[in-house]
């Protein structure tokens, strides 16, 4: 892929001030720059003392755009004693945010290994006091999810198992770890008939947990909740005295 432009760099050797702009790739080899207090120094000072240097080929207009201001930024040529750029580029926003291109955020990614594990993280060897870890177990009990919340956990989950495979290696580890640990006379139920169907004791046990706010209780699958009581199961822990 071949550039479309640079971010430049043009000094005064009179003054050493100092100017960033950018520019697309064209015939033009002696380009030092446009920006207005730029023209006025090189009428006063001649063209002949201003020295350009490339600092990064770009390859996007959206390049230019970012890496421009990055560079003014950086070498704080927007301050008139400093240099005679008038602005900080073409914008200032989070849309040309340096982090949001490619090399940018793999260096970020690079950077932070190892920085925040072990000893390094800033929590290493910090412990709540027993007085607020009560206090956040009491301000959890009671609570659910709403509906529209545990559907969007469930799409979320779902997206992230999506395409997702055990590693073939290790799905071979499981497979000879358990391989006729139950099969035939291993399997702690075998040749007992009485298990299938209602002999199960397992049969008809489906349930689901349902609570009065204060109460938990089991109610089959299919039945009816009772008035006053509610779906769902009300976490109770006991404090540590």
């Amino acid at each position: 892929m071949k550039p479309i432009g640079y971010i430049y760099l043009t000094t005064c050797l009179v003054n050493s001030k100092i100017y960033i702009g950018k520019h697309e790739i064209s015939k033009d080899k002696k380009y030092i720059g446009s920006g207005t207090l730029l023209k006025r120094a090189v009428k006063k000072y001649g063209k002949k003392n201003f020295k350009r240097k490339v600092l990064r080929l770009c390859y996007s207009l959206h390049e230019l755009r970012v890496w421009e201001h990055v560079y003014i930024v950086k070498y704080k040529s927007y301050i008139r004693s400093i240099g005679y750029n008038i602005a900080k580029g073409d914008v200032n926003t989070s849309e040309y945010n340096p982090a949001k291109l490619p090399e940018v955020r793999e260096k970020m990614r690079k950077s932070r290994i190892g920085r925040f594990s072990g000893e390094n993280h800033w929590n290493f060897g910090r412990q709540r006091p027993e007085e607020t870890k009560t206090k956040i177990r009491n301000s959890h009990i009671g609570l659910k999810h709403s509906e529209e919340a545990r559907k969007k956990m469930s799409q979320n989950s779902a997206k992230y198992w999506l395409n997702k495979k055990m590693p073939e290696e290790a799905r071979k580890k499981m497979s000879l770890a358990k391989k006729g640990e139950y099969l035939g006379s291993n399997n702690p139920n075998f040749g007992n008939k009485k298990l299938s169907g209602k002999n199960n004791p397992m049969y008809g046990t489906r349930f689901k947990w349902i609570n009065n706010g204060k109460n938990n209780k089991r109610l089959s699958l299919n039945s009816e909740i009772p008035i006053g009581w509610n779906d769902g199961y009300i976490q109770k822990r006991k404090t540590k005295l």
